[in-house]
């Protein structure tokens, strides 16, 4: 019997998940609080585990989500990839001029907020079709040529891929990422700080479908002590970990954005790999309007930035 009954229940316990509120993931879902209730409640007891616990504190109960919770969104992730696939396949049926535009969802969220998908169609003049995987799932996606132009991060030098032309427009530093009312964590950290150690102190980190694996790699390493480590494949589920206070994270600045409920905290001490950002563009579509339209939007908004306007 499979655990899940209804995908209708796992979009609503994901929402729960990302917002940290029943109440909220209610509003977004235009249902009633009860109904998201049910819904956590039922997939509880097909799996036989509880998902999410609420304390006594916190507006909406003070929300953790359990290990079984957490195993069930990052598997979810990829359930809900292959829905969207789907149905990005079939409308490409019906479209066949639209861009194929490869957007990692970190830079996806700093260039187009929430709503990616029409502002990115508004400006490029046509039909889209984004890929929204992780910069290391990107760069496979850009070596087999199945995406026309799009952002990467990098952590290093660029990658010399025939028939890709690649343009570093920014970067930007790792740091930790705590929730902005976490105690005991000073303006800047010394890795000694962390080294020696905190018994409270949980770390969560992108798995390697994200380059940010590859900086948390580096800053474990250089740790004299373990330190519990979640890992997730959702960036909105790190997020929802950092906030909860449930551990902290190591994110680029660019990641948080805008996002006052999170601190930013520069890390002395550790030897960490760069955030690179690079705009490409398969040779194929050089001469296509929305391709060029892309790379127009994408160095406006960096070089707005890089210019102190708002």
């Amino acid at each position: 019997m499979a655990p899940i009954e209804s995908i209708r229940d796992l979009e609503l316990f994901r929402l729960v998940c990302e917002l940290g509120s029943f109440t909220d993931a209610a509003a977004v879902a235009h249902v009633s609080q009860p109904t998201v209730s049910q819904a956590v409640k039922r997939m509880e007891m097909r799996i036989g585990s509880p998902l999410i616990r609420r304390s006594r504190f916190g507006a909406d109960g003070g929300l953790v989500i359990t290990a079984a919770g957490r195993v069930l969104v990052q598997r979810s992730k990829a359930i809900f990839d292959q829905i969207d696939g789907l149905n990005d396949d079939l409308k490409h049926l019906n479209s066949p001029s639209r861009y194929r535009v490869g957007l990692p969802p970190i830079l996806s969220k700093y260039l187009f907020g929430n709503n990616s998908f029409a502002t990115l169609g508004d400006a490029v003049g046509g039909n889209v079709a984004i890929s929204t995987v992780g910069s290391q799932a990107m760069l496979h996606k850009i070596k087999q040529h199945t995406v026309d132009f799009g952002i990467i991060a990098v952590s290093g030098d660029a990658p010399d891929i025939p028939g890709i032309d690649m343009v570093k427009v920014a970067s930007s530093s790792f740091g930790l990422v705590t929730s902005r009312n976490r105690k005991g964590i000073t303006p800047r950290v010394d890795i000694g700080t962390l080294q020696r150690g905190d018994d409270d102190l949980n770390f969560v980190t992108l798995n390697h479908e994200y380059v940010h694996a590859q900086a948390s790699d580096q800053l474990l390493n250089e740790l004299d002590i373990p330190m519990p480590t979640i890992e997730v494949s959702d960036v909105n589920m790190m997020k929802s970990i950092i906030a909860s206070n449930q551990a902290i994270g190591l994110m680029a600045s660019i990641a948080i954005e805008d996002e006052p409920e999170f601190r930013f905290v520069p890390l002395d001490g550790a030897q960490l790999p760069s955030f690179d950002i690079y705009s490409f563009m398969n040779h194929a579509a050089r001469h296509e309007q929305g391709a060029e339209a892309f790379s127009s939007l994408v160095n406006r908004r960096f070089d707005r930035d890089k210019n102190g306007k708002s």
